[in-house]
């Protein structure tokens, strides 16, 4: 796990064959542009997939006004919030949408899992970390070297190194029962 956001971001830098930063402070190229971009390709990286170590839960209360029609209730999504996954108690036929900032739904409290912003590097394992790399890579690569074929393999391989990523990810919640509902959601989309 990494230790710092510097860490990670020497790592894109060294991918791309620059020299490595003390701090994101510093007065170089590499510091300002790394300090620029490392957040947003953070980010980007984790609203990718249902990571495990960027799941938060939140009960939520609805807002004080209601939606013009269509459901009972809205719900502000929390300020850390990069995407909402599914709500864990919604109505049988699972009615709800993501519109606006808000959830809304017929229901009177809403428990919700979704990926939040890591603010943490520590949280963050190794195969997450050189994936956020490899984006940062891919995205600072062509202002660092101006060259597109050092771009593109960056991207190249961010591509394979998320697939590989999100099964890392994905088989450490393989000892979880999947219930009936799971079927029935995905067949009924």
């Amino acid at each position: 796990m990494p230790g710092s956001w510097v860490e990670i971001a020497n790592s894109a830098l060294t991918k791309l064959g620059a020299p490595p930063i003390a701090d994101f402070d510093e007065d170089t190229r590499a510091a300002s542009l790394m300090s620029e971009r490392q957040e947003p390709c953070r980010y980007f990286v984790l609203s990718q997939h249902p990571w495990n170590c960027a799941i938060s839960r939140a009960q939520l209360a609805p807002d004080v006004g209601v939606p013009a029609f269509g459901f009972d209730a809205a719900f502000t999504l929390p300020a850390d919030c990069l995407r909402p996954l599914r709500p864990e108690n919604i109505d049988a036929w699972g009615r709800y949408t993501v519109e606006g900032g808000k959830i809304l739904a017929n229901t009177d409290i809403l428990n919700l899992r979704y990926v939040a912003k890591v603010t943490v590097p520590t949280v963050v394992p190794e195969y997450l970390a050189e994936t956020i790399a490899w984006y940062l890579a891919s995205d600072t690569a062509y202002a660092l070297t101006q060259d597109e074929d050092v771009r593109r393999m960056c991207a190249n391989t961010y591509a394979e190194a998320l697939k590989k990523a999100k099964f890392l990810d994905s088989s450490e919640n393989l000892n979880q029962r999947l219930s009936a509902r799971h079927f029935l959601s995905v067949r009924l989309g």
